[in-house]
This record gives C-alpha cells, structure tokens and sequence, in this order.
C-alpha cells in the first residue's frame, strides 16, 4: 500500500506471478506462485516481493486466529520456460529466504504440471534442500484436470477454493490493485468479498 518498497511491490506483483487465496484442508493459507508471469529480472525486486508475500501469509494466517503457522504452496507451471525463468541468483537467493528466514512455514508445495526445465532446475538445487523439506513437495506431473492429479487435490482441498486453472473450481482472475490495496491480513478471497 505505501511504504518504501511500494513501488517495487506494485511492479512485481502486476502479473499475479504471487498472491494468497483461500486455505487448503488443514486451514494452511494457499500461496499461488506462476513463474510464467515472471515480469521482470530485477533480482532485488523479485526477493523483496517475495519477503512481502510470506510476511502477508504469516498476518493471514495469525488474523484468522486458528494457531496454523504453515502455508501450502501451490506453483503453477503452465506456460513456464526459459524465457520466464528467474536468473539462477535470484533462485538460489529465494531458497536461502525460504530456509534461513521462514523455516519450518512450508507446510507443503504441490508442483502442478512442471515442464522439463524445471526438472533440469530441480536437479542443480536437490542438493541443497534439506530432507525434511524434500518430504513436502508434491509433484503433479499430469495436467490438472488429469484423474490422478484431480485424486491428490481432492484429498487435500476443498476443490470448490482452488483455482481452475489447477485442478479446482475457483475462479482464475486475479486483480493486483485490488490485493495490494487491502490489509495486509486479508487473503484474496476476502478482499473480494470487502471491495
């Protein structure tokens, strides 16, 4: 909304390459990433919109008061490839975020539809990822709407919150001003619903 960072937020997030909607089964809050909306190479920006992100997850998760501290990941990788991927020091840069300043707040990550690049990724950064954190990725290598896909969602989502575009029955649209104009404890499903 306003600050120093404001502008740099508001750039970042115009694609909706990141934002939070709705909460899975165990009320762990939902973080959409979409690596295909990657808008730009800036590698300060790109970790400042990320800190911002887990900062609003951990304000919507204490403002719903249910004590859940973990968030649910779900990546997105429709449409993901060379052209939108990150430089290699911004993802090595996101991985020591992610491990050193919000350790043990993954929950789980589910990995919908991730094309072979990211395999050839995932097989530089394996060795870094601690084993416990191995054990909460879910990989989804069928397409969303594919039977065995649509099986792991079900046991984990209401699928009437999840976006379509993943497998669920929510609504895909996604209206940056509006989210980054409201509270920072509001999710976006709530900001909908108050705007």
């Amino acid at each position: 909304r306003s600050g120093a960072y404001a502008d740099v937020i508001r750039s970042e997030n115009a694609t909706g390459k990141i934002y939070c909607r709705g909460f899975d089964e165990q009320g762990r809050v939902i973080m959409y990433m979409r690596p295909r909306n990657e808008n730009t190479k800036n590698h300060e920006g790109n970790l400042r919109h990320l800190v911002y992100h887990m900062e609003r997850a951990i304000a919507i998760m204490k403002a719903k008061g249910q004590g859940v501290e973990k968030i649910c990941l779900v990546i997105d990788y429709e449409g993901y490839n060379l052209h939108n991927a990150p430089p290699m020091k911004t993802s090595k840069a996101t991985l020591h975020i992610l491990s050193d300043y919000y350790p043990e707040r993954l929950g789980v990550a589910y990995f919908v539809h991730p094309p072979w690049i990211f395999k050839a990724f995932w097989k530089v950064f394996y060795p870094f990822i601690d084993p416990v954190t191995k054990s909460k990725f879910i990989f989804l290598d069928k397409p969303p709407s594919h039977k065995n896909s649509q099986g792991v969602l079900a046991k984990n989502f209401d699928l009437s919150v999840l976006e379509q575009v993943v497998g669920g029955q929510a609504p895909s649209d996604f209206d940056s001003t509006v989210y980054l104009a409201a509270e920072m404890h509001l999710e976006y499903s709530e900001v909908l619903l108050v705007s």
